[in-house]
């Protein structure tokens, strides 16, 4: 079973009011973004979480508890 989920963000107008030492001129503006990913049952989707700092997206995808590795004991006879 996989899920679609989406990120979009978007780009706000420029204030009416300009405080000093804000630009005043823009050499380009901020356009819409949008990103749809599908993710399976390998990810636990109840702890996906996302971060957003400094102009940067952290998604944080955690394995499920399936799709981890786990130890498994062999006996030599």
């Amino acid at each position: 079973m996989s899920t679609y989920y989406f990120v979009a963000f978007e780009s706000r107008s420029k204030p009416a009011h300009i405080a000093p030492g804000d630009p005043i001129y823009r050499e380009y503006g901020l356009a819409n973004f949008f990103r749809q990913f599908e993710l399976n049952e390998k990810v636990d989707q109840s702890k996906i979480s996302a971060e957003f700092n400094h102009g940067v997206l952290t998604l944080n995808l955690p394995k499920a508890q399936e799709a981890k590795p786990r130890k498994i004991d062999v006996k030599v006879a």
